[in-house]
């Protein structure tokens, strides 16, 4: 949260962002049904036990140094380090 710089765990719906309620998404699972038929059929929980052994944590924890050095603007800095402008 920019405003209060503190850690904290959103669940939002409807395809709904914490970004414009001034919140850096530092690490972002979809668990709609949508996003894990096709693999899993309704298997959610081996869904989300696939989608946890892929996670860069050390990628996390730089994006939540930037977080909390450059508030909302780090929400650019590290989509640009996962998908640069050229």
């Amino acid at each position: 949260n920019t405003k209060n710089q503190k850690l904290e765990f959103v669940g939002t719906s409807n395809a709904a962002t914490p970004i414009t309620e001034d919140k850096v998404p530092l690490l972002v699972v979809d668990v709609w049904e949508h996003a894990y038929y096709v693999d899993h059929r309704n298997a959610r929980p081996a869904y989300l036990e696939k989608f946890y052994a892929h996670i860069n944590w050390e990628f996390v924890a730089k994006a939540y140094e930037w977080a909390l050095k450059e508030g909302m603007g780090s929400v650019s800095f590290y989509a640009n380090e996962l998908h640069p402008v050229k």
